[in-house]
């Protein structure tokens, strides 16, 4: 199918992704994962490569994601890696505001989840580093086949470090 965005930000008026999709990346790990078919290097360092630089390209032009992770990232009939825009144009569409509003669990940085849990509407964090954050949990999910979500604590509002760290390890030997 297609798609192109129409939504736009006076700042980044020339961000709008023509979207051929065969799927999404969450799709792609779900199907791996239940025949525990893990992705190789080169896929995991396309995934990094393709992610980061339209990181940067956003940065550039002033704008930041807010919810970066692997349903919002698509894989289009060609091969190419494209990441939906809906964090881009309105506070509501970021993963934080959601989490705040209604619960919904995202691939927040450690400040933005510390601050879910004081239920501050404003958070004062540096939005490239929380990007960066979410770009980092969505490859540790995509390499090691294994839920990122279990690394947050919802109840103490504190990522768990020995589960990140644990996870990391189990995929050091196969990359």
């Amino acid at each position: 199918f297609f798609f192109s965005s129409r939504r736009r930000h006076t700042r980044c008026s020339g961000v709008s992704w023509a979207r051929r999709c065969v799927q999404e990346t969450d799709s792609e790990i779900r199907k791996r994962t239940e025949v525990r078919e893990y992705f190789g290097e080169n896929d995991i360092w396309y995934l990094i490569e393709s992610i980061a630089n339209l990181g940067n390209y956003l940065r550039l032009n002033y704008c930041y994601h807010g919810d970066i992770k692997p349903l919002n990232i698509l894989l289009t009939q060609d091969g190419l890696i494209k990441l939906s825009d809906n964090g881009i144009v309105t506070t509501q569409d970021k993963a934080y505001f959601r989490a705040l509003t209604s619960g919904e669990k995202g691939l927040l940085s450690p400040r933005l989840f510390t601050a879910i849990g004081i239920k501050d509407t404003q958070p004062i964090h540096d939005e490239e580093k929380s990007d960066v954050f979410s770009l980092g949990m969505t490859t540790l999910w995509a390499a090691s086949l294994n839920n990122v979500l279990r690394c947050y604590d919802w109840e103490s509002f504190r990522i768990l470090e020995n589960q990140v760290e644990y996870m990391l390890n189990s995929i050091r030997s196969r990359y």
